[in-house]
């Protein structure tokens, strides 16, 4: 049985080198890891001449005809060259790398952490890592926990290649914390006229000093204090109101007072302002998700504390609160998976490594879960994920050593739901998008209107009858950061149990 080196252009698929007559290869190795590409070292006669650039496939008969296990790009030099022999790489890149990264992309959900587009960040949200074909013809995600395929192994493993060891100790829990911070930001014109005609008698402005009204009124353009408003549009004048019959609704004069009458002064007009609010905000969310794992008893690994900053989405926004909203819960759902994905990783803590034949293990791949049936076993079987191989051909052996990694679970079920709980409601201004001129007054008096002062003038007409309008705006200025913190209630999570009872 031998293995074979053709030459071929990246599009050749193999049936289209049958007339090619081979490269013999004195040894080979092909080392496949999780999440990695397929790599092969080739050993072969110093004499031979090939490339530093190109492609070539790797072809073997050990199975009785001749087929394919691996297509892949020239490294460039040799990584080594004496009397006899060179020893050379090839690489299993797929010709049409970016494009499919960009199709298993479609199939990725959006989220507010990644901005770079690129697939491996968003990978971090899941259990998937990418399972690459040695062939160079595709790309795939496959699950930490189970592949899509699946192989029984028993009689295939080879004599005292079996070992069962633990590989780390699992994460106890994950500790986040979330955070988002934006700028609140909203504008917008109230009307505070009626407001103030609803304090006059009849909701009309009445005295019988107009001049001093008419001067002390809101100029446009004048800036009220240093709260957030602006003057947009204001006059205020005297007009002479419609008659309403024998009622009087409006009178012109006063009675008579001490021989006198008095002429009263009707007044309309506009008063609006434009508000604008700008705060900085800043809301935390902390919680914890526990590790439900067999290897946990005992254990003195701290947790795993993760920060997390969302920078995806609007830095100014008219909301007043972030994880209230859909989007804000979105993001929590995303958190989570993070944290996830962190204990997933962490969750396969018992691996085997073992030897069998080289030709049972060339349809394996990283896709692949597998069980081991061996009376070493104390169950008598096991079964876990295939994370690397190594397929060896040399002059004295040929076999293929396997690494698998078990998930050590508890089998529980997950916590499905959370609740988001405030610590504190929400500061400033809350519903600013909807702003009306009654929210933005935060007191209005009227002093000495034309039927005060008619009161005055038969009581005691020395005192100040000037009529005056005393109209408190609600402050719109911002504080240098209103931060508010959230709580999450513990969550759990256990990989599957894969040590069969």
């Amino acid at each position: 049985m031998s293995i074979y080196l053709y030459l071929c252009q990246p599009t050749h698929t193999f049936e289209e080198l049958a007339q090619q007559l081979p490269i013999k290869l004195l040894e080979l190795s092909i080392d496949h890891r999780e999440g990695r590409i397929p790599v092969a070292d080739l050993v072969l006669p110093a004499t031979e001449n090939l490339p530093d650039r190109g492609w070539a496939y790797i072809a073997t008969d050990d199975r009785g005809g001749l087929e394919p296990l691996f297509k892949g790009q020239f490294s460039g030099i040799p990584k080594a060259i004496d009397e006899q022999t060179k020893r050379i790489s090839l690489y299993a890149t797929l010709t049409n790398l970016e494009s499919s990264y960009q199709k298993v992309m479609r199939g990725v959900r959006d989220n507010q952490f990644v901005q770079s587009g690129k697939l491996f960040d968003y990978l971090e949200f899941t259990t998937q890592l990418p399972c690459y074909n040695r062939l160079g013809s595709d790309f795939i995600l496959s699950d930490l926990f189970k592949g899509r395929h699946q192989r029984t192994l028993n009689r295939e493993i080879l004599a005292n290649s079996l070992k069962l060891q633990l590989s780390d100790t699992p994460l106890p829990s994950v500790e986040v914390t979330l955070t988002k911070e934006w700028t609140q930001i909203c504008r917008g014109e109230a009307n505070l006229l009626p407001q103030i005609e609803a304090q006059f008698p009849q909701g009309r402005i009445c005295t019988l000093s107009a001049s001093g009204l008419l001067s002390s009124w809101p100029k446009t353009g004048q800036l009220l204090g240093r709260s957030g408003y602006a003057v947009v549009n204001s006059n205020l004048m005297t007009f002479t109101p419609s008659k309403t019959g024998v009622l009087g609704h409006y009178p012109l004069k006063t009675p008579e007072i001490k021989g006198q009458v008095y002429k009263i002064n009707w007044l309309k007009g506009t008063l609006v302002v434009e508000w604008c609010y700008r705060q900085k905000r800043r809301e935390i969310v902390t919680f914890t998700m526990m590790h439900k794992n067999r290897y946990l008893e005992n254990t003195q690994r701290p947790p795993r504390t993760i920060k997390l900053r969302l920078t995806n989405g609007h830095t100014e926004s008219v909301m007043s609160s972030f994880f209230d909203t859909p989007e804000g819960r979105d993001a929590v759902d995303q958190a989570l998976d993070i944290a996830r994905s962190h204990l997933a990783y962490s969750a396969r803590a018992l691996e085997i490594t073992c030897q069998i034949p080289f030709v049972d293990g060339l349809d394996l791949t990283l896709d692949h879960n597998i069980k081991i049936i061996h009376s070493v076993i104390p169950q008598g079987e096991i079964q876990g994920k295939l994370v690397a191989y190594r397929l060896e051909r040399h002059y004295n052996i040929a076999v293929a050593t396997l690494r698998i990694l078990v998930a050590t679970g508890t089998g529980e079920a997950n916590d499905s739901t959370y609740s988001i709980q405030p610590v504190s409601d929400i500061e400033g201004l809350v519903d600013a998008k909807h702003l009306a001129a009654e929210q933005v007054i935060d007191h209005i008096v009227v002093h000495n209107h034309a039927y005060e002062q008619i009161s005055l003038l038969q009581t005691n007409p020395d005192q100040d009858l000037t009529t005056w309008i005393d109209l408190n705006l609600k402050d719109l200025r911002s504080h240098d950061v209103l931060e508010r913190s959230y709580t999450l209630n513990t969550l759990n999570w256990s990989a599957p149990n894969l040590i069969l009872n």
